[in-house]
């Protein structure tokens, strides 16, 4: 008989989670409010209906065994579950209550927890939040258990990571601070040698923090502070620091707060391996209470606002003084020189000292040349330049330009994901653009434009910043070109409230395509669904009857699987979750083979997808199982570094090099000409298509944004080109598309290419649509 057909019930389930906290009987059953004959008699039956011997009975109470262990791991899901679901029902009921349990470590309790949650309680103010402060190896534990809905803090360690989702949100790194007075806040630089044999307050030793800590101190050949109180009280970190001469280790976020509340000083001091992602950990295949998420919502709009808050706020120390030290500088946020020069000038208005305000070489570099050399007073070292005082009048000069004689060009401005790994993302989509442009002699739609482009550097502070310039300074007012969702989660909100027009030349999250569609946002790519609903869709009319799913572990891994499954109607046999650094897959191939599906899907985009295909082929299973990929997985820079061991592999997508239409033929000779052997993605075609379609937009409202609803109009009525062929937009502004199955195969010249087989999906909208009340003119 199995668990589901028994009689074990709920009331079974918490007496078994009661004795294992407990460790005994009399205890447990006065929990549970029970007799102890009545637990006695409870613990007998579901023993006797699972078929194990769940504790030994001992003179000083009960011990768990294996089997106890394991089913209070689950009864402590499920009952959380529960939980969830009577949470879920009183959403529905009432529309604003619900419950939600966040452990909080202490690099996002000082401010990001607390904003988000007094900024969503505003919204629903019968929201119950519990938080629980404590490290990693309180909370996570409890996370899986159920017990936890959410983590959020200093993202874990790899080995940390099983089970989990992690989401990043903002960068933190490490400060050093101490009391006003301190005989270290006495001098002008400090380095880690002279941080040496003072009294020390620190992180646990088992924390990912500390390690990080010695570490710095080994890298500049120092032993690691040893006389230490170990503690992750913010209270009794603070009265100590404030009472005696010990140095203390603070994220930065909570060390500015300090700061500015007075009786702390963070020393000029750097610990640069400290450096790391705050986010927010989930459980893995666990769907979140409607509260969780909306609180988490909440955590990513902070986030974006706390990144790229005003640097007055972050640069200013008690004092009067505006301080260089890294832990005040926004070391994650990129600033143009106008930044720096309104930072002096702040600090010039107010009768404060400005010297050592230090901007980047290349951000100062945007310096204009006919700012006068006697106000400029620049000094240019080796890697920094520092404003030495510069004259308000002269600084006004850094923002202000001769007005043209003629009009100026349309300025599209476009962030977009330029360095790092997936830097070559959003330098096809850049390209792509341009190309558009420099097709037309510098003009869409007949309007000269000049492309104005911003590498957000795949956060989503940066991403957030850049638009606000944008806005207030060069007056932009239509935008594109973000890569990933949680970069656009900050900057698309920023531009959208601001009256500009925003179309996406790639991500189109859920999040914008339903509830929260926006009058002032189009799509000329996909909405993020589509790109796992096809592959499900393929993997079916294939007649495959066992699905393997493999994602990398975070939303967009979890969002795909599902997206996938919405289409894909027979078994799915087993699912893996991947690291997003991961590079050895030996263990993701033992359990595809383990688990003899006739069909593997994998989303694992740029490098990860190289990796993976590479092991695949050479583990033998590229012989056996078939697959069928996400389109990140498999475009055409990763099929010619893949090369023999893409071939057969299926991919769908909305576009190919070789579809056969006039506007296609246009963009693939155009793209040969000017990057020869250069591989044409998909992205370098989204591009060029939101340029195409931004131009269609023009030709009717040459203004360009300037009237908001007029340009929409004027986008709605367009005659839309594009390299896929026809397609129209949805209720949401979103495409209305086919989508199309490819395969890799080696072209007559040798090189790997992807060859369109066949269509999958007709006129194919989004899931999203009906939810989207249409915009208002």
């Amino acid at each position: 008989m199995t668990l589901l057909a028994s009689r074990l019930t709920i009331r079974h389930l918490r007496m078994v989670v009661a004795i294992v906290e407990e460790g005994n009987l009399v205890r447990a059953a006065e929990r549970l409010n029970m007799t102890q004959s009545a637990v006695t008699k409870a613990l007998q039956e579901t023993e006797a209906l699972t078929g194990t011997r769940l504790f030994d009975r001992t003179n000083r109470g009960v011990v768990t065994t294996v089997y106890g262990e394991a089913l209070a791991f689950h009864a402590r899901l499920i009952i959380a579950q529960l939980a969830h679901a009577e949470e879920h029902l009183a959403d529905l009921r009432d529309g604003a209550g619900g419950r939600v349990a966040v452990g909080t470590l202490l690099s996002a309790s000082a401010e990001l927890l607390p904003t988000a949650i007094a900024r969503l309680r505003k919204e629903r103010p019968k929201l119950v939040v519990k938080l629980v402060e404590a490290t990693d190896d309180v909370l996570l534990p409890a996370l899986r258990s159920g017990e936890l809905d959410l983590v959020v803090g200093r993202l874990s360690e790899q080995r940390d990571r099983l089970n989990v989702t992690q989401e990043v949100l903002m960068d933190d790194i490490a400060c050093v601070v101490a009391r006003h007075g301190h005989p270290l806040t006495m001098r002008r630089a400090v380095s880690l040698a002279d941080l040496i044999g003072w009294e020390w307050i620190l992180p646990p030793a088992q924390t990912s923090l500390r390690r990080l800590i010695d570490m710095a101190f080994r890298e500049e050949g120092l032993e690691p502070p040893t006389h230490a109180v170990e503690s992750v009280s913010l209270l009794a970190n603070r009265a100590l620091l404030i009472d005696a001469d010990y140095l203390g280790v603070l994220p930065a976020s909570v060390a500015r707060r300090e700061v500015a509340g007075g009786g702390l000083t963070i020393l000029p001091v750097t610990l640069e391996v400290t450096e790391s992602p705050i986010g927010i950990t989930t459980r893995s295949h666990v769907r979140l209470s409607p509260a969780a998420q909306l609180l988490i919502g909440a955590l990513r709009r902070t986030a974006a606002d706390l990144s790229s808050r005003d640097i007055s706020d972050q640069h200013h120390a008690p004092g009067g003084r505006y301080s260089p030290a890294s832990c005040l500088n926004d070391e994650f946020s990129i600033y143009r020189a106008g930044d720096c020069a309104k930072f002096c000038m702040r600090g010039l208005a107010t009768g404060q000292p400005c010297e050592g305000t230090t901007c980047s070489v290349r951000d100062l570099g945007h310096i204009p040349s006919s700012l006068p050399a006697t106000a400029s007073q620049c000094e240019e070292g080796t890697e920094t330049m520092r404003l030495k005082g510069i004259l308000p009048t002269a600084l006004l000069a850094l923002g202000v330009s001769a007005a043209s004689a003629q009009q100026p060009p349309l300025k599209v401005g476009m962030i977009t994901t330029l360095s790092g790994p997936a830097g070559y993302l959003g330098q096809d989509i850049r390209d792509g653009f341009q190309l558009a442009i420099d097709l037309n002699k510098g003009a869409l739609g007949g309007r000269n434009v000049q492309l104005v482009v911003e590498d957000d550097s795949l956060k989503p502070g940066n991403a957030k910043q850049i638009a606000s310039k944008m806005l207030s300074e060069q007056g932009i007012k239509i935008f594109t070109g973000v890569v990933f969702a949680n970069v656009a989660f900050a900057a698309v909100p920023e531009i959208l409230d601001s009256n500009a027009i925003y179309v996406s030349a790639n991500t189109a999250s859920a999040t914008f395509a339903g509830k929260e569609c926006h009058p002032n946002y189009f799509v000329s790519s996909w909405q993020d669904d589509s790109q796992g609903e096809s592959a499900g869709a393929l993997a079916q009319s294939l007649g495959y009857k066992r699905a393997f799913l493999v994602a990398p572990n975070y939303q967009a891994g979890k969002e795909t699987m599902e997206a996938f499954k919405r289409f894909y109607k027979g078994a799915v046999v087993g699912e893996a979750y991947t690291g997003l650094d991961q590079t050895d897959f030996a263990v993701v191939m033992a359990q595809i083979r383990a688990a003899k599906p006739d069909v593997v899907y994998e989303f694992e985009p740029g490098g990860l997808g190289i990796a993976f295909l590479r092991q695949y082929q050479q583990s033998g299973l590229l012989k056996e199982i078939p697959m069928v990929v996400h389109p990140a997985s498999l475009d055409q820079a990763i099929a010619q570094a893949v090369g023999d061991a893409a071939i057969g592999v299926k991919v769908t997508s909305h576009w190919n090099e070789d579809f056969d239409n006039p506007i296609n033929k246009t963009f693939v000779a155009a793209w040969r000409a000017k990057y020869g052997d250069r591989p044409i993605t998909y992205y370098a075609a989204q591009g060029y298509d939101a340029a195409l379609l931004i131009g269609a937009g023009l030709a009717k409202d040459p203004a360009g944004g300037d009237n908001p609803s007029a340009f929409r109009k004027a986008l709605l009525a367009a005659n839309i080109p594009s390299v896929r062929g026809p397609f129209k937009f949805g209720p949401n502004q979103h495409p209305i598309q086919d989508w199309y199955a490819l395969k890799a195969e080696r072209a007559a010249d040798g090189k790997m290419v992807l060859k369109t087989d066949a269509k999958v999906l007709t006129a194919h909208g989004d899931s999203y649509s009906g939810q989207c009340k249409a915009p208002a003119n």
